[in-house]
């Protein structure tokens, strides 16, 4: 009798989802976004707002100090923590000030995500600023960013910015054509 149920286990576990993961936020004085990532079909959604959806699940809150948001699928709601880097338990969350072509800074700008993993932050509609952040042998951080705007066909253009190496918790910044950012780690777990 065991071995039946144990091979109907089996049988369903091909067809078992992993959960929607809170991959992280980004917060500016205009409002705050958020990211929610599928593992199992490896997409992540566009930048949402509380009260958005993705893959069916609705966005309703956000909890910054402890750092989770609370989602409702099917009346049922549930806290999902920041996700933790797949490389180390590392995170780190930043703050600071960007500015695109002749527009003013926006100020107050924040974001947290994993070491190792890649963060987005829109600059504008059609535009993002892509930062990986990575802990060296050393123990300071090298930010790797990049820019990608899409163009009206549709077209993706990457222009890759020079890396910029820090020490944990010291701050960074990047001045490339059109596009500043600065800021500043208030958060960094310990390797």
């Amino acid at each position: 009798m065991m071995w039946r149920h144990l091979g109907m286990l089996a049988f369903l576990a091909p067809g078992v989802r992993a959960e929607i993961q809170f991959s992280g936020y980004f917060i500016t004085p205009e409002g705050q976004l958020f990211t929610l990532s599928d593992p199992d079909r490896n997409q992540t959604s566009d930048w949402l707002k509380v009260g958005d959806s993705f893959e069916g699940i609705t966005l309703r809150s956000f909890d910054q100090p402890h750092e989770f948001v609370t989602v409702e699928s099917n009346g049922v709601r549930r806290n999902l923590p920041l996700r933790e880097s797949k490389v180390k338990s590392d995170r780190i969350a930043v703050r600071g000030t960007m500015r695109f072509g002749k527009e003013g800074p926006v100020e107050g700008v924040e974001a947290a995500f994993a070491l190792g993993q890649e963060a987005e932050f829109a600059v504008r509609p059609g535009s993002v600023l892509r930062l990986i952040v990575r802990r060296l042998p050393d123990g300071n951080l090298r930010y790797v960013s990049r820019y990608v705007s899409t163009d009206a066909a549709g077209q993706e253009h990457v222009e890759t910015l020079p890396w910029v190496i820090a020490a944990p918790g010291g701050s960074f910044s990047l001045a490339i054509n059109d596009l500043e950012f600065s800021f500043t780690p208030w958060t960094v777990t310990p390797p």
